[in-house]
């Protein structure tokens, strides 16, 4: 079974604007979790910044942040000097001590969620995404492990993958086995809606 956007597409418009500010509010309490775990002077990167919403709330926390995204579309004219245009998959991390990756998790193939989940290694991390809670359609095998999920048929809409027609929404222990390889993982509760979340990744070691 492969999924598509007609999910959001059919989502009352006033539905839309009320998660996107629930989303929001979950962001900002988790910003405040994060501030002691980094340096006195900080980075931080929204890889798939896109409408930069989330760079305003954690610049209003006190936060440096940047922000990196494959489109210029959506990016407003005051956040365009701190916005790098490019593919998340390309994104070069070692600059910043703190990633935000909020709605572009679940846009990526397996091979490129554990690449990118890899690279956040020593740095905490939020991740908002969707994953497959229902029943998986399909398996993947990718660094000699075995991953359970479902197929995502991306659209042409300025939210979709920028170059994946088909990206994979693994199960939520998946997901979490995914996150876990070099952090704790903790569930922010409650979800928006099923089968999606924030995620809080705190560093289990130093950065490499």
């Amino acid at each position: 079974m492969m999924g598509t956007d007609s999910m959001t597409e059919q989502r009352p418009r006033d539905t839309i604007k009320r998660l996107a500010s629930t989303r929001l509010e979950t962001f900002s309490q988790i910003l405040e979790l994060i501030r002691p775990m980094l340096p006195e002077h900080f980075k931080a990167i929204d890889l798939g910044c896109g409408h930069c919403l989330f760079m305003d709330t954690a610049a209003d926390q006190g936060f440096d942040v940047y922000g990196l995204d494959a489109r210029e579309e959506r990016v407003p004219a005051k956040w365009r000097e701190r916005v790098t245009l490019g593919r998340v998959q390309d994104a070069d991390l070692a600059p910043y001590d703190c990633i935000f990756c909020l709605g572009i998790y679940y846009h990526l193939t397996l091979e490129d969620q554990l690449a990118m989940v890899a690279k956040f290694s020593g740095r905490p991390a939020i991740v908002d995404t969707h994953y497959c809670s229902a029943a998986p359609s399909k398996t993947l095998m990718a660094g000699g492990q075995v991953y359970a999920g479902r197929d995502y048929a991306e659209g042409t809409a300025l939210t979709s993958s920028y170059n994946d027609p088909v990206t994979f929404w693994p199960t939520e222990p998946d997901l979490i086995r995914i996150l876990g390889q070099n952090h704790q993982v903790m569930k922010w509760l409650p979800e928006h809606y099923p089968g999606r979340s924030f995620y809080l990744l705190i560093p289990k070691g130093p950065r490499c």
